[in-house]
């Protein structure tokens, strides 16, 4: 089991998404006024939005979380948590760069007729704090082994805050295209289904009490 030194190598999430050329755009040059509420409970939920940076949604997950600043970071610093709640994530290869920046590169299983994917990210930590911790997200270059799609990650942009003493709210916004030749209207369906369902399985390592839908 390989450490993970770097929060943001974690996530990235979620997924969806990061890759082989340079990151099209930083967290500063985003601004993104309309986000659409696509589903949501009392502990977490996903919402989209257009940009005119591609035809892909952007995503934004938002989950409050049972737990500190500094257990979540450790919970996140083991390569084998990330299969435990990245969706579809099979395998995750990290190299770190420094104490701040890491490559995290995450494998995910193909099914029907969607090929494997892969996502090579780097993620640095722009603030740490014992209130905030911040994570920028951009594409790494990288080359995908045979029949594997790798995709680029547009932007990513993670806040995680201390909301009291035993919980924290997490917020990421990222835009992920995943490449190849799947029709738009599919791969935002299924990306915001596989991001619900990464928030669902991290959730349950960091359980609160509600869960109703809406």
């Amino acid at each position: 089991m390989k450490k993970i030194s770097s929060i943001s190598a974690l996530i990235t999430v979620v997924i969806s998404a990061i890759y082989p050329s340079i990151a099209k755009a930083s967290c500063d040059d985003i601004n993104i006024s309309t986000w659409q509420l696509w589903r949501s409970n009392n502990n977490y939920s996903v919402h989209f939005a257009q940009t005119d940076i591609s035809a892909i949604n952007a995503l934004k997950a938002n989950i409050k979380l049972n737990t500190s600043i500094e257990k979540f970071y450790q919970f996140l610093n083991l390569e084998d948590n990330v299969l435990s709640w990245l969706d579809r994530a099979s395998k995750v290869d990290i190299t770190q760069i420094d104490n701040k920046q890491s490559i995290i590169t995450t494998y995910f299983d193909g099914f029907f007729v969607v090929s494997p994917r892969v996502m090579s990210a780097k993620s640095t930590i722009t603030l740490h704090s014992s209130s905030t911790m911040k994570i920028a997200v951009e594409n790494s270059p990288f080359t995908p082994p045979d029949d594997t799609i790798a995709m680029t990650m547009e932007f990513g942009c993670w806040s995680i805050i201390k909301t009291s003493e035993h919980t924290i709210s997490v917020s990421y916004q990222f835009l992920a295209n995943p490449n190849g030749d799947l029709p738009n209207w599919m791969v935002n369906n299924l990306a915001k289904k596989s991001l619900w369902k990464s928030l669902e399985n991290l959730h349950r390592q960091f359980p609160v009490h509600y869960t109703n839908e809406k």
